[in-house]
């Protein structure tokens, strides 16, 4: 089982966040829209082929330290970027049009669906009581183990070196490598999505940076 992905793509999500997190201008100014200090960017680095990680794998997990992932299968999601600011830890999860937030749980075995299905309705349970938890399964699932991944790392935060862990919801403004997708789009689908997802207008919560980026420098 491979735990990483690497290459320079030339098109879509991963090619800009290959792109912003490899060039200086970028990086500062996708920094300064997070608000959250100068962040040390682990992955994708143009040094290591721009190798993108899994939390529970080596050498990111040892950085990390965290050592409960009980919450879900071993087979974990893969982070479009993962920095570190201070005792912050940030992780990214990148799109270029709004197509790509459409997706199902695509887990094969039995064991491992239902330690997901339980571990996101806990989530959805504790956190958006009030949204469609169906359309955490059937239709936003990448979006829905995000939120369920931020939940439990929160959970896990006071028996780790860490105080706050942020997950960044990125979305390419205006790609031109592959589908374009416009600020008005962007904002139009996630006022869509956010209240299915969440019961809420808005996502409400200080853990979570809802990002719209142009990667024009």
């Amino acid at each position: 089982m491979s735990n990483t992905s690497i290459g320079q793509s030339v098109k879509g999500s991963k090619h800009c966040v290959q792109k912003i997190i490899n060039t200086q201008s970028l990086k500062e100014r996708l920094d300064q829209q997070l608000g959250l200090g100068s962040i040390k960017w682990l992955s994708p680095l143009k040094s290591e082929d721009y190798r993108e990680y899994k939390l529970n794998r080596s050498p990111i997990s040892e950085l990390l330290d965290f050592n409960d992932y009980s919450f879900w299968p071993d087979n974990q999601p893969q982070w479009d970027a993962i920095g570190l600011s201070g005792t912050t830890l940030v992780l990214v999860e990148a799109k270029a049009h709004p197509k790509e937030l459409i997706s199902k749980i695509a887990a094969n075995s039995p064991e491992s669906i239902s330690l997901i299905k339980k571990s996101m309705q806990e989530t959805f349970n504790a956190e958006y009581p009030n949204a469609s938890f169906e359309k955490w399964i059937n239709r936003y699932y990448q979006f829905g183990n995000r939120l369920t991944f931020l939940y439990n790392l929160i959970l896990l935060l006071p028996k780790s070196k860490f105080d706050r862990v942020i997950l960044v919801l990125l979305n390419i403004v205006e790609d031109k490598t592959h589908i374009s997708t416009t600020l008005s789009e962007w904002k139009s689908h996630y006022n869509k999505v956010i209240t299915e997802l969440t019961g809420r207008s808005t996502l409400n919560n200080e853990n979570i940076k809802l990002v719209f980026f142009n990667t024009k420098d």
